[in-house]
């Protein structure tokens, strides 16, 4: 073994070299300060039983098999530090510096921390799958952190109040049991598949007293978004609800939801476990007696209703997913006509059409539409001719320009989608009227047209899709006009049209 006492100073070691005697022990003691500035490792076991221990340098402890802090004691490091253990910490500190990592690289590894307070601003712990702390956790400034924890269980207290607990490492399925009591006030951020109820997801296991409130951070691994009914379990309180209180608060990050295609995810609380639920829950009514009786019986207990109401659940659609809908509807309604709309069938070979709309309506129950629309056509014929006694037919040409722009905002998230888009669209246009310039009687009208549109749909936190469609839209439109005395006219007609813009595939942001 090897020591150090540093009783009435401090000593600072700061040539490079390796003390690899496996199986020994580095001890400090004394109440100064033994500070290692150059990369020095070694494969020895740590001990810091009194005063500070302090190594600003990368890697001064990388294959060391553990680190023992003592009474009163400070390990303090600058730099990021791969460790196999730590075995015991009384009451001692570890103290990491901003934007350090102290890594916990043993496999199945017992850490036992012993009424511990970890302090700095750098990342806590990296504990790699099987690692269990043994003590009490805390992370108490605004920028510490617990990381990549990774299957872990802390057999203590984990006081988590602003700083944050992380299990984000890529894979869904991580797990962190706290067998202590739970203190929230900072941030917990996991990793989570987003599909429906059987979705992989990382959780947080409480086995104890819980409180605080604890914001939540979801990164969403794989996923395509589905309805859930039970939802995605991320906080588990696993204990005994009659000897344990669970007054724990979980809130998703931002604005409250995640989203995953066209359904956002919230956090829910059910039976004190917390769920990502893409549906909202309605509780079934109780049913109304027939007739209700009078005075009003107040039977103790309650009876049960039979068959039990079924509660109803509704998806919670993102408000992109309106946003999409704006552009679908304008992209096929845009250059929609009737025949006095274009050149022939109004009695005019050359005919220029602008027209705009202000448009509000409901989707899904949910999202409110809104679409200002503007439209320019221009339309000309090209051939006419004579069709029997005095029937008259004309064949012409037509192409518009449109611009679109909308928004949606769900009455359930409060999120707001915007949506704009632009396009084109040319085609034939063909009319036939049995008394050619008299205009009376049988006629029939029809066009055919091939549009194309560029489309975006934005959203503040989910970034901005940017897609295209096309399709054929087609009319076919027929009428009789009857003048059955001056100035009278009854004219029935029929309008049957086909919309066959469709959006291409695209990868939502």
């Amino acid at each position: 073994d090897a020591g150090v006492d540093t009783q009435w100073g401090a000593l600072m070691a700061d040539s490079s070299g390796q003390h690899q005697d496996e199986g020994s022990t580095l001890t400090k003691t004394g109440a100064g300060t033994l500070e290692l500035t150059a990369s020095g490792t070694t494969q020895s076991a740590v001990r810091v039983e009194e005063g500070t221990l302090k190594g600003d340098v990368a890697d001064i402890l990388p294959y060391a098999s553990s680190l023992w802090v003592g009474d009163g004691a400070t390990f303090v490091t600058g730099a990021d530090q791969d460790i196999q253990s730590i075995d015991a910490i009384s009451s001692g500190t570890i103290d990491i510096s901003d934007g350090t990592v102290l890594r916990l690289t043993g496999q199945d590894t017992s850490v036992a921390l012993n009424a511990s307070l970890f302090n700095g601003d750098g990342t806590l712990v990296n504990a790699t799958d099987g690692v269990t702390l043994t003590g009490e956790l805390n992370t108490n400034l605004e920028t510490d952190s617990l990381t990549y924890l990774s299957n872990v269980t802390v057999n203590g207290n984990l006081t988590n109040t602003s700083g944050a607990v992380s299990l984000q490492n890529g894979v869904a399925g991580d797990t962190l049991t706290v067998n202590g009591d739970y203190t929230g006030g900072g941030t917990l951020l996991l990793d989570s598949e987003l599909n429906g109820d059987d979705s992989v997801s990382d959780q947080l296991v409480m086995n104890g007293n819980t409180a605080g409130n604890t914001t939540v951070v979801v990164n969403s691994i794989t996923g395509i978004g589905e309805p859930t009914s039970t939802g995605i379990k991320v906080v588990d309180f696993a204990a005994d609800p009659t000897q344990f209180q669970n007054n724990a608060q979980f809130s998703l990050a931002g604005s409250g939801y995640v989203n995953m295609g066209a359904y956002d995810y919230t956090l829910v609380e059910d039976n004190n476990d917390w769920y990502l639920r893409s549906q909202e829950v309605t509780p079934p009514s109780p049913p109304e007696p027939d007739p209700t009786p009078d005075p009003d019986p107040t039977p103790d207990p309650d009876p049960t209703p039979d068959p039990a109401p079924v509660p109803v659940y509704q998806p919670v659609l993102n408000a992109k997913v309106g946003g999409y809908l704006n552009n679908l509807r304008a992209a096929n309604q845009a250059f929609m006509m009737e025949r006095r709309d274009h050149a022939g069938g109004d009695g005019q070979t050359l005919n220029l059409r602008v027209i705009g709309g202000d448009y509000h309506y409901t989707a899904a129950g949910q999202l409110a539409q809104h679409e200002d629309t503007s439209t320019v056509q221009l339309s000309g014929d090209l051939f006419s001719g004579r069709w029997g006694t005095d029937g008259e037919w004309m064949l012409g040409i037509v192409g518009g320009y449109s611009d679109n722009q909308g928004d949606s905002r769900s009455n359930m998230t409060g999120t707001r989608a915007d949506n704009q888009n632009h396009g084109y669209a040319v085609g034939l246009t063909s009319s036939w009227f049995q008394h050619g310039n008299q205009k009376q009687g049988a006629w029939l009208d029809s066009w055919l047209q091939y549009a194309w549109f560029s489309n975006d749909v934005s959203e503040q936190e989910d970034g901005t899709d940017h897609y295209h469609s096309s399709g054929i839209i087609a009319s076919l439109e027929a009428g009789y006009q009857w003048l059955p005395g001056r100035g009278v006219v009854i004219e029935p007609q029929a309008q049957v049209i086909y919309q066959g813009v469709q959006q291409d595939d695209f990868t939502a942001a």
